[in-house]
């Protein structure tokens, strides 16, 4: 870590961060020696570069990093000395030593956690690298906010046809669409990614608990914890590629296992027509050309769960997404998820999450005389 700091007067403080590129991967091709000597040499030249600018403490972040946090008592002149100094940097590092680096430049922050502040959202700028390119100076853009397209059962449908490389390229394409819209990194890499990645592993697994939810215990076996958790750093683009790479073909590999193409076909049937309160285990065996007892036999020895557990799985969990992000009235709640009656519906709920339907929505202040009347028509019923 690089640290440029002036005591007494300074109000605002700009963070920027040095990354070497490709740095462990490089090193794991080239050899460990290799790695320590351009370490070595990238570190004497940020040390050189800062101490021109005033720097009177350097220490260096592991394991291919560098902080500088330059504090001054205008913005004006702060701004000009961040972004001079992170050109500097680039251009000592490429011209200078066999490695290139990318820098990481905040905003001005003002106020006494200024510095601190600035550094964390230097942290989060430097997540952009992602977008691919080397030797880059990322400025810190305004985050907007919005939804990512769900690519989840495509990825799905690629991992089931053995294409690991193209759904590989193709969630790398839907990360750099989302980070070209500014999205913020963070929470890409925190949260939209591992969430995607879980979304597409459950629809590749084909294990499923009794109610014909997905079975967590199959899945974290094969997207374990501690390997989501290594998305929230992870920043270079050669490194994200390894780690789809890898968990992908672990993927593929799952679909290809103990699953007939009849589970298959009916799970997707399934999925598809849940919502269709005439859906029997009887009409999907005709609809699949199987009798009834082998499509039952079939899901309860590859998925684990029965024909009516599964569709009522489906329908409670569609259910419970409806109640807690609308206003519809519950009867039309019901029929939507392919009960036949409210009376129905509110006997499924009560048995399979013991509580009535009014009791799931979430708390909204322009919802509070439709809860009212849920709560008397529960009452009544």
């Amino acid at each position: 870590m690089v640290v440029l700091y002036c005591e007494g007067v300074d109000r605002y403080a700009v963070a920027v961060i040095v990354d070497l590129d490709d740095y462990l991967d490089t090193v794991q091709r080239r050899g460990p020696e290799w790695g320590l000597h351009a370490h070595a040499v990238a570190d004497g030249l940020v040390r050189a570069t800062c101490q021109a600018h005033a720097a009177t403490e350097v220490e260096q972040r592991p394991p291919d990093s560098w902080l500088i946090t330059i504090s001054r008592p205008t913005r004006e002149a702060i701004v000009a000395e961040a972004h001079t100094l992170a050109l500097l940097l680039r251009n000592e590092i490429a011209a200078n030593s066999a490695m290139t680096a990318s820098i990481a430049i905040s905003d001005v922050v003002e106020g006494p956690a200024g510095a601190s502040r600035a550094a964390g959202q230097a942290e989060v700028t430097l997540g952009r690298k992602a977008l691919g390119g080397t030797s880059r100076v990322l400025a810190t853009l305004e985050h907007r906010v919005f939804q990512p397209p769900d690519i989840a059962r495509e990825v799905t449908n690629l991992l089931r046809a053995g294409a690991t490389l193209e759904a590989v390229a193709h969630v790398e394409r839907w990360i750099g669409h989302v980070l070209h819209r500014q999205a913020s990194p963070s929470v890409l890499f925190e949260t939209w990614l591992p969430g995607l990645v879980l979304n597409i592993a459950t629809g590749v697994d084909p294990r499923r608990a009794p109610d014909g939810s997905p079975d967590w215990r199959s899945i974290l076996t094969h997207t374990p914890i501690d390997e989501l958790a290594e998305l929230a750093g992870m920043h270079e683009r050669s490194n994200l590629h390894k780690w789809l790479t890898s968990c992908f073909s672990r993927l593929a590999c799952l679909a290809h296992r103990d699953s007939s193409p009849l589970a298959d076909r009916a799970e997707e049937l399934l999925r598809r027509r849940f919502t269709d309160a005439r859906l029997s285990l009887n009409e999907a065996a005709a609809t699949l050309a199987v009798s009834p007892y082998h499509l039952a036999h079939v899901l309860q020895r590859e998925r684990n769960t029965t024909f009516r557990a599964y569709l009522t799985g489906l329908r409670v969990r569609k259910a419970i997404g409806l109640l807690s992000q609308s206003d519809l009235p519950i009867a039309e709640i019901g029929r939507s998820c392919g009960f036949h009656t409210t009376r129905q519906f509110r006997a499924t709920l009560h048995r399979e999450l013991g509580s009535a339907p009014s009791h799931l929505r979430r708390p909204r202040a322009e919802s509070v005389a439709r809860q009212l009347r849920d709560e008397f028509d529960d009452i009544a019923a």
